[in-house]
């Protein structure tokens, strides 16, 4: 079952992240902040719609060979690649190859994957606890009350952390809970009243508000939410979670919009294969070298093209040949989305 509004802005989302590795200019930079929160939050919503009550374990599995094997293969092509022709990036060495391929830092790109491999893994816990939990007063006081112990274990901490232990820590855990916690207010949006998600976009944008004020009048200089996005706080969140949910109120009329239009079709499709259009454009943003206002457009419209290549190519060519159901479902859950 899929919801065209979370499809329309799951391309949204897509844009921006995409955006964020051309070059944008200081501005747009920030503008575009609310990406990955967004992609999580719209996670959330999708789940809920989705979920069949299926054991754990096979839920597991089919989130690896749709998170990390699809990464896995594009790492490997993408490194032979380099390997051979030395072009696009140095060749990495063993400690980026490794770390690329465990979805830690590596090449750059691929840490927004462990967020949703690490957010999938709690996935089912977080619905136990929706449906357990009616009330929205109870609901988000609790996710309340755990966001505040998780930034008060910030403050202590004092992030990074030192050595493989505490990075490993710091990777995992410091930003599994506040993604979490945005997938749980995913599960929440189709049963929150109108008024209810315009308090959460009007909280967030003003919590993001009083916050960039208090830093410009402590830094003298305006300072980006970039800046307290790694691990994830309050001042980079609240700013997502208030464009997030005010696209959200707007994303009916924005659909109209766009499905009135003639990128409909693709659009759709980018967001129903974002993973691939994501992988894809890595190696555009390294061979892509023109300004940024025609380096964006050609990189992400030359990802939703080698993506639909791709998946075409698949579809009509390769699965067709293979007799095993089996074998075909699970290329199609690799190679496509």
């Amino acid at each position: 079952m899929r919801d065209e509004k979370v499809d329309l802005l799951r391309f949204v989302g897509l844009a921006m992240v995409v955006m964020a590795h051309v070059g944008a200019p200081t501005l747009l930079f920030q503008f575009r902040n609310f990406d990955v929160p967004l992609m999580v939050l719209l996670s959330g919503i999708s789940f809920g719609l989705a979920w069949r009550d299926e054991p754990y374990m096979a839920y597991v599995w089919k989130r690896i060979k749709r998170l990390v094997f699809p990464v896995w293969i594009f790492l490997s092509a993408y490194f032979a690649f380099v390997g051979v022709t030395g072009l696009l990036i140095h060749v990495p060495d063993t400690d980026v190859l490794v770390s690329s391929y465990l979805l830690r830092s590596g090449i750059g790109y691929v840490w927004i994957i462990r967020i949703f491999l690490l957010v999938a893994l709690v996935s089912p816990l977080i619905l136990h606890f929706h449906r357990r939990t009616p009330g929205q007063g109870r609901y988000f006081a609790t996710l309340g009350l755990v966001y505040a112990a998780y930034e008060a274990l910030v403050f202590v901490l004092k992030p990074p952390l030192q050595g493989l232990a505490g990075a490993l820590f710091e990777e995992m855990f410091l930003y599994l809970v506040p993604f979490a916690i945005l997938f749980a207010i995913g599960l929440r949006f189709n049963t929150l009243r109108r008024s209810q998600i315009a308090l959460l976009a009007g909280g967030g944008l003003l919590i993001c508000a009083a916050f960039g004020v208090g830093l410009y009048l402590v830094e003298g200089r305006f300072v980006p939410t970039q800046a307290f996005k790694y691990p994830p706080l309050l001042y980079y969140l609240s700013y997502a979670l208030g464009v997030s949910s005010l696209l959200w109120l707007l994303s009916g009329r924005l659909l109209a919009l766009v499905k009135a239009s003639p990128f409909y079709v693709a659009v759709r499709f980018m967001a129903q294969n974002s993973i691939w259009a994501y992988l894809w454009h890595i190696p555009l943003v390294e061979a892509v070298r023109v300004d940024f206002y025609l380096k964006y457009p050609l990189v992400f419209v030359l990802a939703g093209v080698l993506t639909y290549l791709q998946v075409t190519f698949l579809q009509r060519l390769i699965l067709p040949q293979i007799p095993s159901p089996a074998m075909r479902k699970n290329l199609n859950l690799v190679l496509t989305g």
